[in-house]
């Protein structure tokens, strides 16, 4: 997973070398990738904002948590976002 940081970088100094760990992130933007400008295989991003909390958490210690196979199972994702192509 990748995520754009656009304010404060310095809350979040230090989480590039966490690469495969297990984290949790509160209050994240998801927005959807225009075709021909995605950088990763996936067609939603991540944008961090000011408010963005990001923990690192042991996932044995930690089994609460949501998956979703289909990002439009997100409430907010599904409203106005099925038109676009």
């Amino acid at each position: 997973m990748e995520m754009t940081i656009y304010e404060d970088y310095g809350s979040f100094r230090g989480l590039e070398k966490k690469e495969r760990k297990w984290v949790k992130i509160f209050r994240v933007e998801v927005n959807r990738s225009l075709p021909g400008f995605q950088k990763t295989n996936s067609r939603f991003y991540l944008t961090a904002k000011l408010c963005t909390q990001v923990h690192i958490i042991d996932p044995l210690k930690n089994r609460l948590f949501m998956e979703f196979k289909n990002i439009y199972a997100i409430p907010h994702m599904n409203q106005g976002t099925e038109t676009i192509p």
